[in-house]
């Protein structure tokens, strides 16, 4: 999938955890409702678009012939946690 902040975009690969957290479904499930169900599946696809998350992702640098290509995998996943953020941020300010 493809994620962006203020700063640019990445396109990164998340595994069944991070499926489960982003789509509240494992991947075996997702896959039988694209099977039995798309309306249902792009609406779990759809439900997942514009959600704000702090991520933890690891980057590796893979070489193919004379290209070498970074790849960005997502470790962890969590939702925003605003008060927190916006906490942390007035404190920044009023040391500032």
């Amino acid at each position: 999938m493809c994620v962006s902040d203020y700063t640019s975009q990445i396109w990164v690969s998340g595994f069944n955890e991070v499926g489960a957290d982003l789509f509240g479904k494992t991947a075996d499930e997702m896959q039988q409702l694209k099977e039995d169900d798309d309306p249902l599946y792009q609406g779990a696809i759809a439900s997942a678009v514009g959600k704000a998350y702090n991520l933890n992702v690891k980057a590796k640098a893979d070489s193919f012939g004379d290209q070498t290509r970074v790849r960005y995998q997502i470790q962890r996943m969590a939702p925003v946690d605003w008060v927190a953020a916006a906490k942390t941020l007035a404190s920044q300010i009023e040391a500032w």
